[in-house]
């Protein structure tokens, strides 16, 4: 019995690091889509369809898809 609750407790601990390590990496790619002014939803082209000047497209599309 002890050692059963000893290894549901291992195991509940990797997954809470699992839990921690996949938070910190949406929040640094939240970062990364903050620092480029844009969110998950901002069109990543102009009003005449040429991709926008004005932000790294390869920082925010593949910040993005560390969020999805």
């Amino acid at each position: 019995m002890a050692n059963e609750q000893s290894e549901l407790m291992k195991q509940a601990q990797a997954l809470m690091k699992q839990k921690d390590d996949i938070e910190a990496e949406i929040r640094k790619a939240e970062d990364e889509l903050h620092s480029q002014k844009v969110g998950m939803t901002e069109k990543l082209v102009d009003s005449n369809g040429f991709p926008r000047s004005d932000i790294d497209l390869v920082v925010v599309t593949t910040a993005r898809s560390n969020i999805t």
